[in-house]
């Protein structure tokens, strides 16, 4: 099953706080930069590389709607995830398991993104958009489902970048 769109974002997001802690530092001190010029650079580039990976994400998503087919399907179950954090407390998520009939081909099943509250519950009928030659790559029709990931990526990348641009000169 493909990646879901909720945890890049979050792997994406820590990434871009980590990065940006780590290279700071290293521009300061290691090399002896003003820290605005320093937090400039280090926002443009996070920010462009950000923009870009959403641009990524958007043409994908693009790219997937114009290749997909459309058919009715019903969540069947919803699955259900657990964690524990160091401190012992659990937290669960769930994901809607459903099942549809391709065009001309088998039922086929897939599991959409675990969320918590659950955003499908057993029963619901939902619209599917699939490939027709990889039906287990479907996924619910939804906002969530198909643009959230691009759409988060460009708009930090896009603060980023004007953050960067806004961010005071040294005067002279």
């Amino acid at each position: 099953m493909a990646a879901e769109p909720i945890p890049l974002i979050v792997l994406g997001l820590v990434g871009l706080l980590v990065g940006c802690s780590i290279l700071l530092p290293v521009l300061i001190v290691g090399f002896g930069m003003d820290v605005r010029k320093a937090a400039r650079g280090v926002f443009a580039a996070f920010g462009a590389g950000s923009t870009i990976a959403g641009g990524w994400l958007l043409h994908g998503a693009r790219t997937f709607l114009a290749e997909a087919a459309s058919a009715q399907g019903e969540v069947v179950r919803v699955a259900e995830s657990s964690t524990r954090d160091a401190e012992g407390n659990t937290s669960v998520a769930y994901a809607p398991v459903v099942r549809f009939r391709p065009a001309g081909g088998p039922p086929a099943e897939f599991s959409g993104h675990y969320a918590d509250p659950p955003t499908h519950n057993k029963g619901d009928i939902v619209t599917v958009l699939y490939l027709p030659g990889a039906p287990e790559k479907a996924r619910i029709r939804s906002f969530t489902n198909i643009w959230l990931a691009g759409t988060v990526f460009t708009a930090v990348g896009g603060a980023l970048l004007v953050f960067a641009t806004a961010l005071p000169r040294r005067p002279t």
